[in-house]
């Protein structure tokens, strides 16, 4: 297979053709011939010259490509004649081939390194599924689980628990007795709130462990004014010096387990002064020491009681 020069009388039209000089028995206007690869004007005999040398080349590749996938097929078959099927098969495959590797070499070419990495990600991505956050709940005061209504007190009272949990007392999101603030101590501690503002009147620990406080302690209650609210509870021990003068001002308060106070009881209470607490509030919580159930070694576990208190009592 060969391209014949003598034969190059057929008029090829369109943008590229640099010659148009005959379309059927029509003269056509005379253009600047074909150029050389040097540059210079060339004839019509010399422009088939230049385009059989050029088409002859690409047929002597297609020629090159055939005759390989020939010996590479007769090779295989063990020298046997391979079908023209087969020729087919293998030059397609081999066309497709460098079709693929030259589309790949485009595209790495055309697209940054930015640009494909960002595609990978994409489609790595597509396969995942997407991961549902819930949002963190939102804290209330003193570590309510639910929050109060506007027009109420947030309390939370809580007990000690061995050497190391010590009580606290805390009143609209403020701690008012705590390891924190340093004024935490063995015995009862009791803050005093003004229920009309909400301040904090008054705090202090009575040890009922050493010493002679159980007097203090009653003076401390007997001396808050009328129209506020008494949070109390203990760390350790808060019975062995405690009197009974003391242990009826605060059940006359109104609880009912400070006459079953024990060693090392946990015990919370809140009460009011001048007016009363609504009965469906927590009020009093106590936890007695025992070796059989205690938490701690010698310590029973904390306890805790919290709620709202309206703040339309009085």
């Amino acid at each position: 297979m060969k391209f014949n020069k003598e034969k190059c009388r057929v008029l090829r039209l369109g943008r590229n053709n640099p010659r148009q000089d005959m379309l059927g028995d029509t003269q056509l206007e005379n253009r600047k011939g074909p150029r050389s690869p040097d540059g210079h004007q060339v004839g019509h005999e010399s422009a088939c010259a230049l385009g059989a040398k050029k088409d002859n080349g690409i047929l002597g590749c297609i020629r090159l490509i055939m005759s390989a996938a020939k010996l590479s097929l007769s090779s295989t078959s063990g020298g046997e004649g391979s079908s023209l099927l087969d020729i087919v098969k293998f030059s397609g495959l081999l066309l497709a081939s460098l079709l693929a590797w030259y589309m790949g070499y485009l595209f790495a070419v055309l697209l940054s390194e930015d640009s494909i990495s960002t595609s990978i990600v994409y489609l790595q991505d597509i396969g995942k599924k997407p991961v549902l956050k819930a949002p963190a709940p939102k804290r209330q005061k003193c570590d309510h689980w639910s929050p109060c209504l506007p027009d109420s007190y947030a309390y939370r009272v809580r007990s000690g628990g061995g050497t190391r949990n010590l009580a606290k007392i805390c009143f609209e999101d403020e701690l008012i007795i705590s390891e924190e603030k340093g004024n935490v101590g063995r015995g009862i501690n009791i803050a005093i709130v003004n229920y009309k503002t909400g301040k904090v009147i008054s705090a202090k620990f009575f040890d009922m462990w050493e010493g002679e406080h159980s007097g203090e302690l009653a003076t401390f209650i007997k001396n808050a004014p009328q129209g506020s609210l008494l949070l109390m509870v203990t760390h350790d021990d808060g019975s062995t010096q405690l009197r009974s003068d003391a242990k009826t001002l605060i059940e006359a308060l109104g609880s009912k387990e400070i006459q079953n106070m024990k060693f090392r009881s946990s015990w919370a209470f809140i009460a009011a002064k001048g007016f009363k607490l609504p009965d469906d509030i927590q009020r009093e919580k106590i936890n007695h020491s025992d070796e059989d159930k205690n938490r701690y070694s010698g310590w029973p576990a904390e306890i805790v009681i919290e709620g709202c208190i309206p703040r339309n009592l009085i």
